[in-house]
C-alpha cells in the first residue's frame, strides 16, 4: 500500500501541507482507553487525550520551525507529518553548508525553548496576579516543551541533535567524514534507546527503530553522492528508451509496458515533453476504468533533467521526489531518460571497473 494513503490531511499551515499518520489516532484510542481504565471517569480520559494534542501541537510548531528556516534558504518542505512518535518536517533537500544546516536543526528546539519561556512567564503572572486557573496547564506546557528540547538535542542523528553533531564536524571534516561519524552516533544511541526501551518504556524501542534506520539511510545517501561528483544526467541516462503521445488511449500505452522491459515512459505532445506515465497509474486507471487517454493519468509538472545537470543533484530529485524516474533534455528537445536504478547500476558498474 501506498505510504500516503496512511496520512490524513489536516489542512496547511503557512502554506505547508499538515496530515496526521493514521497510527497516530490508534495512540489517542489507547491513551484514552488506558485513562479511562485506570480512573473510570471521563474528565481523566478527555484530560489524557488534551495532554497529547498539546504535546503534538508543540510538535507541529516545532517541525514548522525547521520549515521556516529552511525556507529562507530557499528550500522549500512538501509536507509536516504527525506520527505516533513525533513529527517529520520533509524538506526538499537538507542544506549543503554546515551553517545553513546548523540553523535549519536548533530551530524546532528553538521553538520549543520559546514555547516553555512563554509559558514560564505566563505561570509567573499568574502567581503575581494570584489566579492559579491555569497553573496546571502552564506548569504541564513548561515541562513539555523542555523535555522536547532536551530530547530533541540528543546526538541521535539523525535527530536534531545529530544534525547539528554533523553541521558542526563538517566545518572542520567535510560532509562526507561528519556524516559518517554522526550516523555511527546515531546507532549508539539507538541502541541504548532500544535497552531503555525494553526496560521501561516500548514507546523507545520505535524511536530507535526510526533513529538506527535513518542514520544508516543518511549514511548510504552522502556515500553514494560522493561517488556522482563530477558526473551529469548525460552519463548516466539511457538513450534507448520509448515514449507514449499524450493523445494515445490508455489501453495502447498498456500494450506497449507489455511489450517492454521499461515500467515508466515520458509523455510527449507534438514532440514536447509535457509528462510521465507510470506503470503503477497505468494498472490503478485500468483497474478503475476511468482513464481513457494518457493525458489522464499522466504525472505532469516536474521538470526534467538536463543533460549537464549534476548527477548528485538528478538522483537528490529521484530520491526524495514522487517520480521513480525523469526524462533528461538538451534545449527543448528529450534525448535520454533517467531512473533511479539506473544511476545506481551506473554506479555500480564504475565501482566494479575501478576495482578491476
Amino acid at each position: 500500500m501506498n505510504r500516503s494513503a496512511w496520512n490524513l490531511p489536516l489542512g496547511t499551515l503557512c502554506g505547508i501541507r499538515v496530515t496526521v499518520h493514521g497510527s497516530f489516532l490508534i495512540l489517542l484510542a489507547v491513551v484514552g482507553v488506558v485513562q479511562w481504565v485506570s480512573s473510570g471517569s471521563f474528565v481523566a480520559a478527555s484530560l489524557g487525550l488534551a495532554s497529547i494534542l498539546v504535546i503534538f501541537g508543540c510538535v507541529l510548531l516545532h517541525e514548522l520551525g525547521h520549515a521556516l528556516a529552511a525556507r529562507r534558504y530557499g528550500i522549500g518542505t512538501r509536507s509536516i507529518t504527525l506520527l505516533p512518535i513525533g513529527g517529520v518536517a520533509q524538506l526538499e533537500r537538507m542544506p549543503e553548508d554546515p551553517r545553513q544546516e546548523l540553523v535549519v536543526a536548533l530551530a524546532g528546539p528553538a521553538v520549543n525553548l520559546v514555547i516553555a519561556a512563554a509559558a514560564f512567564g505566563l505561570l509567573q503572572l499568574a502567581a503575581l496576579t494570584g489566579s492559579a486557573l491555569l497553573a496546571p496547564a502552564l506548569s504541564f506546557l513548561v515541562i513539555a516543551n523542555v523535555i522536547l528540547f532536551a530530547f530533541n538535542l540528543l546526538p541521535a542523528f539523525p535527530m536534531d541533535g545529530g544534525r547539528v553533531l554533523r553541521a558542526g564536524l563538517a566545518l572542520r571534516l567535510g560532509g562526507a567524514r561528519a556524516t559518517e561519524i554522526a550516523a555511527s552516533t546515531g546507532k549508539l544511541m539507538a541502541v541504548a534507546f532500544a535497552v531503555l526501551g525494553f526496560l521501561y518504556n516500548p514507546m523507545l524501542v520505535l524511536i530507535a527503530l526510526f533513529v538506527w534506520f535513518g542514520a544508516s539511510q543518511e549514511a548510504l545517501w552522502t556515500r553514494t553522492r560522493a561517488s556522482l561528483d563530477g558526473m551529469t544526467a548525460s552519463d548516466a541516462m539511457t538513450r534507448d528508451f520509448h515514449a507514449v503521445d499524450a493523445r494515445a488511449p490508455l489501453r495502447y500505452a498498456a500494450e506497449v509496458m507489455l511489450g517492454s522491459q521499461q515500467k515508466d515512459y515520458p509523455v510527449l505532445d507534438d514532440g514536447r515533453i509535457v509528462g510521465v506515465l507510470l506503470r503503477a497509474d497505468v494498472l490503478r486507471a485500468l483497474s478503475a476504468r476511468d482513464a481513457r487517454l494518457v493525458s489522464d493519468v499522466m504525472r505532469s509538472g516536474a521538470p526534467a533533467a538536463r543533460t549537464n545537470e549534476p548527477l548528485g543533484e538528478v538522483y537528490r530529485r529521484l530520491i526524495g521526489g514522487p517520480l521513480p524516474a525523469l526524462p533528461v533534455v538538451d534545449g527543448p528537445h528529450i534525448v535520454g531518460w533517467i531512473t533511479r536504478e539506473g544511476i545506481n547500476e551506473y554506479v555500480a558498474l564504475r565501482r566494479r571497473l575501478g576495482a578491476a
